[in-house]
């Protein structure tokens, strides 16, 4: 309950916070508030259909665990049974993740706001500046559109299906946290700045539901390797790369720009920077985790997730 009131004031705010904001010469099309409840019923429809593809495609598979999941004569068969969904979702999420990061990658690629080490040729501090003052390009909000979409059906699907799962709290608190971001960034015209927040998550989840799918199926070698691959774009991607775009949005916040200041940093660069450090937080603490179970393997032998078990 205090999670679920928290998350609804910070909506309400964010609503209010750019509604009341001056936004008149900065190069929009039109600023019709409503429309942005009509992108976010829109998102939540998207939301739904992958709740759809996620929960049959989660059947569709089971077969296929049923013959690859190792199983153990200690386990009841509701833990069995568990395990198997468990890798269904996996398979399902790196279908998606591959699919959503090279997808993303084509439709940014060539965007001003994204920089070299993401893969691109623009700057981000100088790119995401200059976005604030133009319509946003189609090929981001079509990206961000199924992006948002697809994180709205996490949370959907979460409530529906994994209210017993061991880390429902925690997965709760960050998919939460993820479409307030969404949804306050749709509401200020910041789709470039959701867009590179989606991406570097988009890119780094490819790797941790590899390591998924291998923690309950694969030899060792591979359970390594996948380990190795996880921990390693994860330590790219969401500690280095997520660093620089909130010490980007840091310098937006303090820096001598008085119509970035006046119009746009107070209050809502706070409640944003808030936002992506708690998503930092828990990433810092499920790398600890990855770790964890990388030093667990090495001395037992034995393929365990520690975060969802």
């Amino acid at each position: 309950r205090v999670i679920l009131s928290a998350f609804a004031f910070f909506v309400f705010w964010s609503f209010y916070s750019v509604k009341s904001t001056d936004l008149t010469g900065w190069g929009y099309v039109s600023f019709n508030f409503s429309d942005h409840f009509v992108e976010l019923g829109i998102q939540m429809l998207v939301g739904l259909f992958f709740v759809a593809i996620h929960y049959y495609s989660r059947e569709l598979l089971m077969p296929l665990a049923e013959q690859l999941v190792k199983k153990k004569s200690t386990w009841s068969a509701l833990q069995t049974h568990a395990r198997m969904h468990r890798f269904c979702s996996a398979v399902f999420k790196f279908c998606y993740f591959l699919s959503i990061s090279i997808l993303g990658y084509f439709l940014l690629k060539d965007q001003e706001f994204f920089p070299g080490h993401f893969g691109g040729t623009g700057n981000l501090h100088k790119g995401l500046l200059a976005t604030l003052y133009k319509p946003t390009d189609m090929n981001v909000i079509n990206y961000y559109r199924i992006a948002a979409g697809y994180h709205w059906g996490e949370v959907f699907f979460q409530v529906l299906f994994e209210l017993d799962r061991p880390d429902f709290y925690e997965m709760f608190l960050h998919h939460l946290t993820t479409v307030w971001l969404l949804t306050f960034s749709m509401v200020g015209h910041y789709h470039a700045w959701g867009a590179v927040v989606l991406f570097l998550h988009d890119i780094s989840d490819v790797g941790t539901y590899m390591a998924k799918m291998s923690a309950d199926t694969a030899k060792p070698v591979v359970v390594f390797l996948s380990w190795l691959v996880m921990c390693i774009k994860w330590g790219y991607w969401r500690l280095y790369c997520l660093a620089t775009v909130i010490s980007t949005v840091m310098l937006f916040y303090v820096e001598p720009n008085p119509e970035v200041v006046g119009s746009w940093c107070a209050p809502a660069a706070s409640l944003f920077i808030v936002a992506l450090s708690i998503l930092y937080c828990l990433h810092l603490y499920w790398y600890c985790l990855f770790i964890q179970m990388g030093l667990r393997y090495a001395n037992t032998g034995v393929a365990e997730d520690s975060q969802a078990n």
